[in-house]
């Protein structure tokens, strides 16, 4: 791997730890994330991007569980981060990276598309 390929490597891992780390910070905080929400909500309407609004969970457990799922983001940002100083090093961390994002990947596939998310979602 030539230097320049290995910078822009850098830079890539760079980009996604603080891209991780910005977008999830408001997730962590109790009450702030459902304004947060409230805005993907208005993006996605200005855009017309069309799809269901994003609800606000009313159910304490669900709440806690957006607070954790920011609270992970925020932490495998913070990895990453850290990772790209040394991509070449610490390549098992970054592989172990891409294996869980992928697993996460195939269980929102498979809760949009097998279950009954998506049809629960248009009824």
């Amino acid at each position: 791997m030539n230097n320049k390929t290995l910078n822009q490597f850098r830079n890539l891992l760079r980009f996604s730890g603080i891209f991780n780390i910005v977008s999830a910070f408001l997730l962590i905080i109790p009450i702030v994330y459902e304004y947060y929400l409230l805005l993907f909500n208005d993006i996605n309407f200005a855009l017309g991007l069309g799809g269901q609004p994003v609800s606000i969970p009313t159910n304490p457990l669900n709440a806690l569980l957006i607070n954790t799922a920011g609270i992970d983001l925020v932490l495998i940002g913070a990895i990453v981060l850290v990772v790209s100083k040394d991509p070449l090093r610490n390549r098992t961390i970054i592989l172990l990276n891409a294996i869980g994002r992928s697993l996460f990947a195939f269980v929102i596939a498979y809760y949009v598309f097998i279950s009954d998310l998506c049809i629960s979602a248009l009824v």
